[in-house]
């Protein structure tokens, strides 16, 4: 059983990274499906003639035999969805400031373009 306080902390953490405060028991409650992958060496070929083909390691989906993709039903326990969370949060938090950055500085290009435009409309005259 979760005691109020870690409930109300978790229902505000889910409403601010899920958009929904009830997102946080499903994840304790059903779990989640998690796709069973398996790392493949790849020869990736060259982009010019004469270069030698380079090799990657990528991560490939596990087939079954009737060509489906495996899962795992993962679940989650009250601690550790609260650290997912607040590691989600924390990404979504650096990224809605990146955000919010480049929106300011649109806004600010914007506004100057605007204002050099009234100077150009107002310094421009008719050449008679």
């Amino acid at each position: 059983m979760v005691d109020r306080k870690t409930r109300l902390e978790l229902n505000a953490l889910s409403k601010d990274v899920f958009g929904v405060s009830s997102k946080w028991q499903k994840l304790v409650e059903k779990g989640y499906l998690e796709e069973v992958t398996e790392e493949v060496t790849e020869t990736v070929p060259a982009e010019k003639e004469g270069d030698a083909p380079t090799t990657k390691t990528v991560r490939v989906p596990v087939l079954t035999a009737s060509g489906g993709k495996q899962s795992v039903l993962k679940r989650y326990i009250v601690e550790s969805v609260r650290e997912f969370l607040l590691e989600r949060q924390k990404s979504l938090n650096i990224l809605r400031d990146i955000l919010k950055k480049q929106h300011e500085e649109k806004v600010a290009k914007a506004k100057e373009l605007e204002e050099a435009k009234k100077i150009n409309d107002a310094n421009a005259g008719s050449a008679t």
